[in-house]
């Protein structure tokens, strides 16, 4: 099974750099009346630890919502 998720971790490894390879154009992004240029693949990279760090973050208020509303039941009951 190890060499499964070698073979996996390759296999992404392999897509994110031929990605990056693929994609070294310039782009401007502006928010809020700033702008940044830098090459579409590091857009790509910081909206997916964007993604990773609030999508993270929702899954641990959901996961102690849950342990608290459960803890309440229980001590009701008891």
């Amino acid at each position: 099974m190890r060499w499964v998720y070698l073979a996996l971790l390759l296999v992404i490894v392999t897509i994110i750099v031929v990605f990056i390879a693929q994609n070294r154009e310039n782009e401007t992004v502006t928010f809020f009346n700033q702008r940044i240029t830098a090459p579409l693949s590091i857009f790509f990279v910081a909206v997916y630890f964007l993604g990773m760090w609030s999508g993270g973050t929702v899954v641990g208020f959901v996961k102690r919502a849950y342990q608290r509303a459960s803890g309440r039941e229980e001590q009701k009951r008891a």
